[in-house]
């Protein structure tokens, strides 16, 4: 593993440092990370939902260990909009550096590994967010009828197994590219189907989301009034005696 100290900033938010392995799944030798949408509609029980559409952001810049520029390794959209794509990477590349999920599915099966979406990418994203909310979920606000949808970013490695770089509160939903125009309009219509619709109908249909992860909990103890700690000791006096 190695370490891209530069400290990137996106947008007003805070610098920060992320760990990459040094050999991520390459697409014609383009580093790319994928974008995950999960709806918690529930701290507790922990209720969350995972919406079966996602998509790929690729840098504008062949991959390199060597030359640790941005353009190369940090895929965001934020990022990569301020860069022109190098004129000489492959022409099946997009050009707004974005496939849907469908797109990248069609890319393996050409690639001969159809099977690897379903059978390890999938279930390892769901697992990769279900394990990072149940770490987080003392540290979550727990508020009545409220939700929050989420953003997951993974990185691919060699064996196609996903690797959870961070989970971004609030994420980007508005039409920066054509495949964001998409799939941004249909995901909130969703989340509007799983928050609203849901309440009225438990059947209710919920899009493209699916109930990832429900919480099987007893009832959550509240206390009624500020807890009383008293810390109580006596004092250890030193043994004075001279020994004879």
């Amino acid at each position: 593993m190695w370490m891209l100290s530069r400290m990137a900033r996106w947008g007003d938010t805070s610098s920060r440092s992320i760990l990459f392995p040094e050999s991520p799944l390459l697409i014609y030798n383009t580093k790319f990370d994928i974008r995950q949408w999960f709806l918690v509609t529930s701290v507790y029980p922990l209720t969350i939902w995972f919406y079966n559409e996602c998509y790929l952001r690729f840098a504008s810049q062949p991959f390199s260990l060597v030359n640790l520029h941005e353009s190369i390794h940090l895929t965001n959209n934020a990022i990569q909009k301020n860069y022109t794509n190098c004129s000489n990477r492959n022409e099946n590349l997009p050009e707004e550096n974005m496939w849907h999920s469908s797109k990248f599915q069609d890319y393996l099966s050409e690639i001969g590994h159809a099977d690897k979406w379903k059978t390890v990418i999938l279930p390892g994203m769901k697992q990769g967010i279900v394990g990072a909310v149940l770490a987080s979920q003392d540290d979550m606000v727990d508020r009545a009828n409220s939700f929050e949808l989420y953003g997951a970013d993974f990185l691919l490695g060699i064996d196609y197994i996903p690797i959870l770089l961070e989970i971004n509160m609030g994420p980007a939903m508005h039409a920066s590219t054509k495949v964001t125009a998409e799939i941004c309009k249909s995901g909130l219509e969703d989340v509007i189907k799983v928050v609203l619709d849901t309440k009225r109908d438990p059947k209710a249909d919920t899009g493209k989301f699916e109930m990832l992860y429900k919480q099987e909990l007893g009832p959550r103890p509240h206390h009624t009034g500020e807890l009383e700690l008293l810390v109580a000791g006596t004092k250890i006096v030193p043994d004075r005696r001279v020994k004879k």
